[in-house]
């Protein structure tokens, strides 16, 4: 950009910890700014909170100013401007200023910081004179950026947002706001529209306590009680002031406090939608990026540990970035770019298991499969993901290898439940918001014993309520392979299981066949290196932990197809292994 940034402070790097500061204590969205200007296109999109990101920014603009975006941050901002912007607040509210976050701008005016109004509100130039909100779509220069004047920005003594906690936006201002709507000022807020028209054309008979209320369940989440009574009483002043006695201030006052004791919020008043609405919807299914296996969205694999999830998950990346590669040598891929978090292997071991699945054999499509071996954890890992997500469009496929390491600390006194919930929610928001499938490898609990696979996913139920996909593997340690079983939201329950060839990769198997094929090893493995003579099926489902009727048909299946051999009858069948002579095998 060809304008000169403003004055440089003495300590640039002062500027990039403030901003580092901001995007992760405070999860603000910060903008790197030539004064007032952003220094970085299509800013309301890339506008970010990742501290790897904004590292990038300050290294290619080391001057750059620190722009918070106001509404992508979940904030509204009253701006002061000069001392116009003064008498228009003191003539408002005398000597008071808001208890909440304040600043002083370099060019001498004041921000006042609240939390942004659920539903959002646009940008508005002179809702009085010198005074401005800035919210969705909005930037506010924040400390220690330098005014083009050469003074600094800075924070209120004791009103940092290090050090005040950002209040709701008051009832005072609202009602400037809407009065600035009663003249006719343009606006698409939910609310104020809403308001809008109650306040121009009245309440229409029989939908008084509806209409009030639904307006109080929207506004109950960021105020308080006796917030909900003003603005309730200012409502029925206004109405009862045009001629519509829609009711009586105490009609007002009870229906305020009948909003702020139920149990709804204002989530229920979201966009409506009938069942035909649903069912006419163009909303796209998720597609598939591995078929059969792998959809959009979330999916969280789960194993044991040592038992081969990661030779799967390399497996599955593979399939995507080489054309015509089937995933297990079974499921068709679409063919795309992938990204492997790899946080538990080092780099000699990754290229050992590559060049294995690869069979040695250098392919030119590798450079689609991009390796990552450092992700930040929590949030700011999901924020990560988006970023990068955005700057790698051909990307379909993320492996996130594995859940500990992209977990953020737990805070004392959280719910499991909800600490779990939260660890996984914000990478499903990302997956579907850029309609890439994320796979996320985790553990099985060390203790055995559970009937079902999926209870043995280690952690609380809130890891298996929010992906898309659950797969569990019983791979066992040492085991060439193992069950993979398969359960989700839009795809069908399905078992199949998976054994390595020699090169390591894992290769399809029907489950059915597996199982009973490994329980057939097992058996022989029994009768000819352990017990050589004979044993009895009570003996060997002990053993091998079965029920004795199970193991009596599988015994008996297994002599019929000449694996072994009997010994008396009845009760007293015992059975042994038949030599390999005898079946005609060859060392």
């Amino acid at each position: 950009m060809s304008a000169q940034i403003a004055k440089r402070p003495k300590n640039v790097n002062s500027r990039l910890s403030a901003a580092l500061g901001y995007a992760t204590k405070l999860r603000w969205y910060v903008v790197p700014c030539n004064g007032k200007v952003p220094l970085i296109k299509d800013w309301p999109k890339r506008a970010s909170k990742n501290p790897e990101q904004i590292k990038r920014w300050w290294r290619e603009f080391p001057d750059a100013n620190i722009s918070i975006a106001a509404g992508k941050s979940g904030l509204c901002v009253l701006d002061v401007d000069g001392e116009e912007g003064q008498q228009s607040l003191t003539k408002l509210r005398g000597n008071k200023r808001p208890r909440t976050v304040r600043a002083k701008t370099g060019g001498g005016g004041e921000h006042s910081v609240f939390k942004r109004p659920e539903g959002g509100l646009k940008n508005r130039t002179r809702i009085m004179p010198g005074l401005d909100i800035k919210c969705d779509g909005g930037l506010f220069v924040v400390a220690p950026s330098i005014h083009e004047s050469g003074s600094p920005y800075r924070w209120k003594e004791g009103q940092s947002p290090f050090e005040c906690e950002v209040k709701a936006a008051p009832p005072w201002l609202l009602e400037l706001v809407w009065n600035g709507s009663k003249e006719g000022k343009p606006t698409d807020h939910p609310i104020e529209l809403d308001l809008a028209k109650m306040l121009k054309e009245g309440i229409r008979g029989g939908e008084r306590d509806d209409t009030l209320f639904r307006l109080m369940l929207r506004l109950k989440r960021l105020r308080a009680l006796e917030d909900l009574e003003f603005i309730a009483k200012l409502v029925q002043k206004h109405l009862t002031d045009e001629g519509h006695h829609p009711f009586t201030e105490q009609d007002a006052l009870k229906c305020a406090r009948s909003a702020w004791k139920s149990e709804y919020t204002d989530t229920v008043l979201g966009k409506e939608e009938t069942g035909l609405e649903i069912w006419d919807s163009k909303e796209p299914k998720p597609q598939w990026i591995i078929r059969g296996f792998i959809r959009e969205g979330l999916a969280l694999l789960a194993g044991p540990s040592k038992g081969g999830k990661s030779w799967i998950a390399l497996e599955m990346a593979l399939s995507v970035v080489l054309n015509g590669r089937k995933c297990f040598d079974s499921f068709k891929a679409e063919t795309c770019q992938a990204l492997y978090v790899d946080l538990e292997d080092t780099a000699a071991n990754n290229k050992v298991r590559l060049r294995k699945l690869m069979s040695k054999r250098r392919d030119a499509n590798l450079s689609n499969l991009k390796v990552r071996r450092e992700w930040p954890p929590g949030e700011s890992g999901a924020d990560t993901l988006e970023d990068y997500l955005r700057d790698h469009l051909q990307i379909k496929l993320v492996v996130i290898d594995c859940l500990a390491r992209v977990r953020a600390s737990r805070k004392k006194n959280q719910d499991l439940l909800d600490y779990d919930y939260k660890t996984l929610a914000c990478y499903r928001r990302v997956a579907h918001d850029f309609h890439v499938a994320v796979v996320v490898i985790h553990h099985f609990n060390k203790g055995a014993g559970l009937n079902d696979e999926f209870d043995r996913i280690s952690g609380s139920t809130g890891l298996q309520a929010v992906p898309d996909t659950l797969i569990a593997y019983d791979g066992k340690r040492g085991a060439r392979g193992g069950k993979v079983q398969i359960t989700g939201r839009v795809a069908k329950d399905k078992a199949f299981a998976i054994e390595r060839d020699s090169d390591e990769r894992p290769i399809w198997k029907d489950a059915e066949e597996y199982e009973f094929t490994t329980a057939q090893k097992e058996v022989i493995q029994q009768l000819r290196e352990v017990h050589p003579d004979s044993m009895s099926p009570r003996d060997l489902s002990d053993i091998v932990g079965t029920k004795p009727g199970t193991m009596r048909k599988r015994l008996l299946t297994m002599k019929n197809k000449g694996l072994i051999e009997a010994i008396g009858d009845g009760r007293n069948t015992r059975y042994r292994a038949i030599k390999k002579s005898k079946r005609g095998d060859s060392d």
